[in-house]
């Protein structure tokens, strides 16, 4: 329920489709695109502990379309090199076909990050489908059924096909076909994402073929400095001193002379 909340408030303020806030428009999602997104964004398991650990396989019935994981599920900037594209509360009418072509650039196509499209859309409550539509993937005349299966799948209304064998410069075509519908139209959510990669341009220092002059002038012998000559011109306490001694020597010969007259 948390990471469903973190997906519809992902919409509602404009992270989409660049993966920043207010980048984008806000968008209020249906239910079918929250599941769309969850389920198309989950990672398979290799195994299960409990009392032993019990291996497992994709889209069994212990781990299903595998554990949640927002951070391949969603695009945001500087975290993850992620490209969605999500189709929403689209109407289709029975024996309908709708076709979504994707121009693959840049691609990082591996097991952990494969090209990936899940197709969800409401039904009613019943033991089977009363709606039933199809979702096929080509790629270079390859056709891929969803859910592990090598055809239609006749009792989900979550379907999902993931390749990690794209490359730059393909076009995947999706589509979506109403196989069997009760109603007269069912809306339905589609979502695709692949990894695309960053064009890093590395900064070399260029080469040059001249060659660095050198300078061979040897620079002029530095004239020796001589230490500074004392000055001997009298400081401020040196004349207070010499004047103290002259006026003494003045005192005392006054003080003679009286003596002498007397």
């Amino acid at each position: 329920a948390g990471a469903v909340s973190q997906i519809r408030q992902y919409f509602v303020d404009g992270f989409y489709p660049k993966g920043s806030k207010r980048s984008g428009p806000s968008i209020k999602p249906s239910g079918s695109l929250l599941k769309a997104v969850i389920m198309n964004g989950a990672r398979s398991l290799k195994g299960v502990a409990g009392s032993s650990v019990t291996t497992v396989q994709p889209y069994d019935s212990i781990q299903g379309m595998g554990r949640v994981s927002l951070f391949h599920s969603l695009p945001l900037q500087e975290a993850n090199d992620l490209h969605l594209q999500v189709f929403d509360r689209i109407a289709i009418q029975d024996a309908d076909s709708h076709s979504y072509d994707i121009d693959i650039i840049q691609p990082v196509a591996t097991e952990h990050c494969p090209l990936s499209a899940t197709l969800v859309w409401s039904d009613e409550p019943g033991e089977t489908l009363l709606n039933d539509i199809d979702l096929r993937v080509s790629l270079r005349g390859q056709i891929s059924f969803p859910n592990g299966l090598n055809g239609p799948d006749r009792h989900n209304n979550v379907e999902r096909v993931q390749l990690d064998d794209i490359k730059d410069g393909d076009k995947v075509k999706v589509k979506v076909r109403a196989h069997n519908l009760q109603a007269d139209y069912v809306k339905y959510a589609l979502v695709i994402t692949y990894c695309k990669g960053r064009k890093k341009t590395p900064t070399v220092e260029p080469f040059s073929a001249t060659p660095t002059r050198i300078n061979t002038t040897p620079d002029p012998s530095p004239r020796p400095t001589l230490p500074p000559v004392p000055s001997t011109k009298p400081t401020t306490i040196q004349q207070w001193r010499r004047k103290e001694r002259r006026r003494k020597r003045k005192a005392e010969r006054k003080g003679n002379r009286q003596t002498l007259n007397l």
